[in-house]
């Protein structure tokens, strides 16, 4: 059986509608592949954190975005109020991702099917 793969996601752009609750098209379908393949799910997001304190637009409340992820169905962990322009550094030899979802959409994101460019390996 292949190593599982941890699948950071952001939410806002990435699973909904930017500053919503309203899934994009696709991504529940994809995620529960995602996990079903064996794979760990960590959502990350900018929401609650304290430089958009001050934003007009009313974002969504961690309540109401959990329950929302909730209806997908799968376990997951949510990074709630993690600045922007996020770095991964890990000890292992594994592929970094680049996805766009806003050009490419979640229909052909599937489980072990990793898409994107790679970035650094």
């Amino acid at each position: 059986m292949p190593w599982p793969h941890g699948y950071i996601i952001d939410l806002d752009g990435t699973v909904f509608e930017w500053g919503t609750t309203s899934f994009i098209s696709g991504v529940p379908e994809a995620i529960r592949s995602i996990v079903a393949a064996g794979n760990d799910i960590l959502f990350i997001t900018m929401r609650g954190h304290p430089h958009l304190a001050g934003s007009p637009r009313k974002l969504p409340g961690e309540e109401e975005t959990r329950a929302v992820l909730d209806t997908i169905g799968v376990p997951y962990r949510l990074v709630w109020g993690l600045a922007s322009g996020r770095v991964l550094i890990d000890d292992a030899n594994h592929s970094v991702f680049r996805h766009v979802v806003k050009d490419r959409g979640w229909d052909h994101v599937r489980g072990r099917d990793v898409p994107g460019e790679v970035v650094a390996r």
